[in-house]
Order: structure tokens, then C-alpha cells, then sequence
């Protein structure tokens, strides 16, 4: 049996950075700073378990006062996120 890749499309979604969807489903699978080599998992799609840690948070002014995690997580602010896509420009 041959592994199923998830990606069906991956497309430039502003000036700074591009999102990968499952070609089954449609969900939102990740984003990537274009021109970077990290991406951006959408949290719960690995689960949980001893391979998934949240180890930082994105965007973090944007979020809902409700949303608060137990774990110590590296925030970056959207504006960091903007000058790290600047950066890592050709």
C-alpha cells in the first residue's frame, strides 16, 4: 500500500506567506513564511502525544481572551512575523 499525501494544494495566500490544503477534505494543513522552510501546523492536527508540543504561538495579540494554554509558549507578535518574512526575502 502506498502512503496518501494530504497536500493537495498549496497556494500563495498574501505578500508574506503561502497555506497547504488537504486534497480530500479541504482543512487548512499548515502555512509557510514564503521563502522559510518552517511551517506553521494548524494546532490538532497531530493530535496529541509524545511527538506533538506546542512551543509557540503566532499572531498572539489577535487572539481571544479566552484562549489560554497551560504550557509556557514563545509568542511572536504579527509584527515580528512580518519583519521575519521581509527578512527572509531573496
Amino acid at each position: 500500500m502506498q502512503p496518501i499525501s494530504m497536500i493537495g494544494k498549496t497556494f500563495t495566500s498574501s505578500d508574506w506567506a503561502e497555506r497547504a490544503f488537504c486534497k480530500i477534505c479541504g482543512s487548512n494543513l499548515f502555512s509557510q513564511l514564503n521563502h522559510g522552510n518552517n511551517p506553521i501546523e494548524q494546532v490538532g492536527l497531530s493530535g496529541d502525544g509524545p511527538y506533538f508540543s506546542l512551543t509557540h504561538q503566532i499572531f498572539t495579540e489577535e487572539k481571544p481572551d479566552h484562549v489560554c494554554f497551560a504550557n509556557l509558549t514563545h509568542d511572536i507578535s504579527g509584527k515580528k512575523v512580518f519583519a521575519q518574512a521581509l527578512a527572509d526575502k531573496p
